[in-house]
């Protein structure tokens, strides 16, 4: 009632499918252009409205498995300028979690309902090549379950289970970015990439490892790692997935020299477009204004 009283041209809904509330409101049709963004994916309710998305998320074709009609960013449709963190000392840190200064340590940050048994098997490839490697796991879901899930997978491939450090959430999210400072590499969950992560990650400079498929879900890491030039960690397969965990795992100077770059992709002189809302939010607002000129002429029609 709220957004009629105001007689807004264009609505944004920024949690798409995440919050069912939201696409009722947006199936009502309450603004001349309504939009959706982020999420889980456009809602699936109607022609007339629209998704937010970039080329790499939603490669040509992608249309017909679509209700709305997709709108696509020039370059990428998510960037952020930066995330508040605790500084930690890394071997310390490390200390008190028991992992020796010359570890290998691969991250894994996923809820349990982005855990599945392939992909816990793929993590634990990795560290069956990676001898003088640990993986910290962390999410939220059902501990009894993830914890069963790579119990019985170190099992199938004989896997010491002490390899595996579990850790639970953090009081805030400062605390719990600190632990990007003592990772190695990032190991993305898949067919569900992980959004805010991948970007936490990236911003702290640390190499990811995503696996990317058909469905936007399984493309945002891709996405993010197109937005910053990198191609080094983009998985199609399982079977690539831990061939990269591998490779990254193995050798220190291509772990450096992706840091590297992804610090130097923070240069205001050369901004990438990851790290560039304020160039988005032009790119967005731009096309805010030519739907609603479309919309204008489809109604004098």
């Amino acid at each position: 009632e709220q957004i009629l009283e105001d007689k807004l041209d264009v609505v944004v809904d920024l949690d798409s499918m995440t919050l069912p509330v939201n696409v009722h409101i947006i199936n009502e049709q309450p603004a001349q252009v309504c939009v959706s963004w982020l999420g889980f994916d456009a809602p699936y309710i109607s022609e007339s409205n629209y998704f937010l998305c970039d080329w790499y998320t939603h490669p040509q074709g992608r249309e017909k498995h679509y209700l709305e009609k997709l709108v696509r960013l020039p370059e990428t449709s998510v960037a952020v300028d930066g995330f508040d963190s605790r500084s930690v000392d890394r071997n310390a840190t490390r200390n008190t979690l028991g992992i020796d200064s010359d570890k290998m340590v691969y991250l894994c940050i996923a809820p349990g309902r982005k855990t599945n048994p392939e992909m816990v098997r793929a993590q634990l490839k990795i560290l069956q090549h990676t001898p003088e490697s640990i993986l910290i796991r962390k999410g939220q879901g059902d501990v009894d379950v993830i914890y069963q899930t790579y119990r019985q997978e170190s099992e199938n491939l004989g896997v010491d289970f002490n390899r595996i450090i579990f850790l639970g959430q953090t009081q805030t999210e400062e605390e719990h970015r600190a632990i990007y400072q003592i990772a190695d590499v990032l190991l993305d969950s898949y067919p569900y990439n992980g959004g805010t992560h991948n970007l936490e990650a990236l911003w702290a400079n640390l190499p990811i490892i995503t696996r990317a498929g058909e469905q936007y879900l399984s493309r945002m890491g891709y996405s993010f790692l197109q937005n910053v030039n990198l191609d080094i960690g983009v998985a199609w397969s399982w079977e690539e997935y831990t061939e990269w965990g591998i490779k990254l795992g193995q050798d220190n100077g291509l772990r450096n020299s992706v840091r590297e770059h992804l610090q130097k992709s923070k240069n205001p002189d050369n901004l990438a477009p990851l790290w560039n809302p304020k160039k988005l939010a032009k790119q967005m607002y731009q096309i805010f204004a030519e739907l609603l000129v479309s919309s204008d002429r489809l109604l004098k029609e």
